[in-house]
């Protein structure tokens, strides 16, 4: 008897693990013809690139951004929209825009190379340093190296957010490690992920075998229609956006 009842506790255990699901409402499906598709910010300002020209939409007028020179835009980080980050990882370069696309800075490294870039906290960057295979925090206006991990600690990852106090690295095993602002990791979280944001709260919205999940302490499924394309997710002011087939469709978690 005390095994059943052991057993039915571990299985109550574990049903546990994974939260009641999260309800969405449909709120819109905006036409976007564009490559790649970066985001909306907090002002609902929605960036883009199309042909390597980066864009910023707003409701009243659209700015663009482009240095062909450089080659392909590799990534875009909008976490602040006062200090856009632009990265071009052919040129190992990286340049900061302001709220208008203006250039306020370029960083060019010649001393590693970069294989991926995210914003941190206001003049600094979150690196992965490809030579070393570790992460750096790195002060643009010091060009200096503030914090970093442990050397080789990290092996062909495939993705890096971040923010002023996190960063998150989706490893080759398709996991995320997190790390906060010494560059030390504090976890990994265990799910096989394909593509995944992080909402301004530090949690993890993720997609795996197009269904999605927000990850705080505990996974909740969030129903989406499954038929909706996917080729980008965003998260921004409890509002989940995907982008697919020339669609911005947009959804609001609902609380339960």
């Amino acid at each position: 008897m005390k095994h059943h009842i052991l057993f039915l506790s571990i299985v109550l255990f574990n049903l546990t693990l994974w939260a009641q699901d999260l309800k969405t409402s449909f709120i819109s499906e905006t036409l976007l013809e564009a490559d790649t598709f970066f985001g909306v910010d907090t002002f609902d300002n929605t960036y883009y690139s199309k042909d390597n020209i980066l864009y910023k939409k707003s409701p009243l007028k659209t700015f663009q951004f482009n240095s062909l020179a450089l080659g392909d835009i590799s990534s875009v980080s909008i976490t602040n929209p006062l200090e856009i980050v632009v990265f071009y990882k052919d040129f190992n370069t990286v340049i900061i825009l302001d709220n208008t696309l203006n250039i306020i800075q370029k960083i060019s490294f010649f001393d590693k190379t970069i294989g991926f870039v995210a914003k941190a906290d206001k003049n600094k960057l979150w690196l992965y340093n490809t030579d070393e295979q570790q992460l750096e925090l790195y002060n643009y206006n010091t060009k200096t190296v503030i914090a970093k991990s442990q050397p080789q600690s990290l092996s062909n990852p495939k993705e890096l957010k971040g923010n002023a106090n996190f960063a998150w690295v989706k490893t080759a095993s398709n996991t995320i490690k997190v790390f906060n602002s010494y560059a030390s990791e504090i976890k990994t979280l265990n799910h096989t992920v394909n593509k995944f944001v992080i909402s301004e709260a530090n949690t993890v919205v993720f997609e795996e075998n197009k269904i999605f999940y927000l990850l705080d302490t505990i996974p909740h499924k969030i129903n989406i229609d499954s038929t909706v394309p996917i080729e980008n997710i965003e998260v921004t002011n409890n509002k989940i956006y995907i982008f697919g087939a020339n669609t911005i469709f947009m959804f609001t978690l609902l609380k339960n």
